[in-house]
């Protein structure tokens, strides 16, 4: 028996009556009949008596266990008021359970309240109309139950949807910043972020009056290279000068690919004689490792060394132009496979040639 007195599309809440007397029962029944269609505000889900039983033990357990609201006698034989509510917890049925009561006992009202009830109504001569209502009431909160637990599994998933995109957005932060941090063939830093880390770099040295070295270097032999065995060997010699400079520097130095086949090392609080060691590592290593890879062309590296201290330059471009310069004099006065450092302004020059 269904009572549609609202949306029909809406699902129905489910009656179960457990009542030792089949007349009220039957009563709960025709009440609900004579009720679908009045007048008033209707309730948001229609009614449907789904089950009835003189006690508990005879109601399907399949009506009990889906029953949205379970009617029950108060005085019920053998499972009286707040027994029967823990009997219904132990049974794992969570519908709202609203008492028939014979009188005003508020002692037992209150204990039935305190069992767990939803409800408890009189018993009157009015064709259960209360207890129409206190289902309806029922209906509501139940209707209320469902949108709340709706809309909070919506922001649970909107939460974690929230959490996956933060999640996706710092990977793809993540990769847009090695891509500017990095050079993809070489593992180096790019040069975007040698000239960010130099400015930082040089405001250090100058603000608190630290050593600051910039080497440029530039491969001897590499257009050569390039033009007789093609790009890829070009390629397979530039990863190798990526290997060397990792090896061969510092943490806090910053070894980048500058352009082409020339790279730049920034070596931060190091002394004019640490740069030029530096320097000389990096370039007897590269030999050794080229020489492993690339026996028939002979390749080399001329090295610039600028320092603050020594060349004095004005700003950070300057002390790289002045790198620039001593590189450009290792490689076309000196032959090339030379560290030169660039002194001050008087334009001298200082050659250093490695050991063979």
């Amino acid at each position: 028996m269904n009572a549609s007195f609202c949306d029909p599309a809406a699902a129905p809440v489910r009656v179960a009556v457990i009542h030792d007397d089949a007349s009220v029962r039957a009563g709960i029944d025709a009440a609900i009949d004579r009720l679908d269609g009045e007048a008033g505000r209707p309730p948001p889900r229609r009614l449907e008596l789904t089950g009835s039983a003189p006690a508990p033990a005879s109601l399907d357990p399949r009506i009990a266990t889906t029953a949205d609201v379970l009617i029950a006698a108060h005085d019920l034989s053998g499972c009286h008021g707040p027994e029967f509510v823990r009997w219904c917890r132990r049974q794992g049925l969570g519908a709202s359970i609203i008492f028939l009561v014979k009188s005003r006992d508020a002692a037992l009202v209150a204990d039935l309240l305190d069992a767990g009830a939803a409800d408890a109504i009189v018993m009157a001569d009015d064709g259960f109309r209360a207890l129409i209502h206190a289902i309806r009431r029922q209906a509501a909160w139940l209707a209320v139950s469902a949108e709340n637990r709706s809309l909070h599994e919506e922001l649970l998933h909107s939460l974690v949807e929230v959490e996956c995109k933060n999640a996706e957005l710092e990977r793809l932060v993540g990769r847009l910043e090695h891509s500017i941090r990095t050079d993809e063939l070489t593992g180096l830093s790019s040069r975007r972020w040698l000239d960010t880390t130099l400015a930082g770099a040089w405001a250090e040295a100058t603000r608190h009056d630290v050593p600051l070295a910039f080497l440029m270097i530039d491969l001897d032999g590499f257009k050569r290279l390039n033009d007789e065995d093609g790009h890829l060997a070009g390629d397979e010699i530039l990863r190798v000068v990526g290997r060397v400079l990792q090896a061969n520097c510092r943490a806090v130095d910053v070894a980048a690919r500058y352009g082409g086949d020339e790279f730049s090392v920034l070596l931060p609080h190091a002394t004019p004689e640490d740069a030029v060691a530096v320097a000389e590592r990096i370039q007897s290593a590269f030999r050794e490792a080229v020489a492993a890879v690339r026996r028939r062309m002979p390749l080399s590296m001329s090295i610039g060394v600028a320092h603050v201290d020594v060349s004095r330059p004005v700003n950070a471009a300057e002390l790289v132009r002045h790198a620039d310069e001593a590189m450009y004099t290792a490689k076309v006065d000196r032959g090339g496979d030379a560290v030169v450092v660039r002194l001050s302004e008087t334009g001298r020059r200082l050659t250093f040639r490695p050991a063979i």
